[in-house]
C-alpha cells in the first residue's frame, strides 16, 4: 500500500493525505517529514479510524512519533478509541477522519499544512 501519499490544495491548505487502510509508522513519518513548513501551521490528524483495520496501529509508536515531533506541530488531532489514552501539549481526540479534517480545518488558515494519517479503509 505504499505510494498512497498525496500532496494536494484543500480549501486553500497544503494538505498531505496519508491515510489509508496500509498506513505504518514509517509511512506517517515520512507524510511528518514531507509536511512540515517551519514558516505556516502544522496539524497532524493520526489514529485509526476502524478497529478492523488488519494490523492496528500501536498507540505505543504513535507515541513516540508525537514526542519526535511535538516541537514542530502546533496542534495534534489523535483519531479512534485506541488513541485516548495518549497525551501531549496540544492534543485533541475525535471519533473520525471527517471529524478530524474539521477540526484541522478550524485550526489552520490559508496556506498552513495539515498532514493527515489516519489508517483507514477508502
Amino acid at each position: 500500500m505504499e505510494g498512497r501519499m498525496r500532496r494536494v490544495e484543500f480549501q486553500q491548505r497544503r494538505l498531505i493525505d496519508n491515510s489509508s487502510s496500509g498506513l505504518d509508522i514509517d509511512s506517517a513519518r515520512s507524510a511528518i517529514e514531507m509536511g512540515l513548513d517551519k514558516s505556516a501551521k502544522n496539524v497532524l490528524i493520526i489514529g485509526e479510524h476502524a478497529a478492523q483495520v488488519c494490523e492496528g496501529f500501536a498507540p505505543e509508536n504513535v507515541q513516540i512519533l508525537l514526542s519526535e515531533y511535538k516541537q514542530f506541530l502546533d496542534h495534534v488531532i489523535l483519531i479512534g478509541k485506541r488513541m485516548e489514552n495518549l497525551s501531549s501539549q496540544n492534543i485533541i481526540h475525535m471519533k473520525n477522519l471527517q471529524e478530524g479534517l474539521e477540526c484541522a480545518l478550524s485550526l489552520t488558515d490559508s496556506g498552513d499544512t495539515i498532514i493527515s494519517c489516519v489508517k483507514c479503509f477508502r
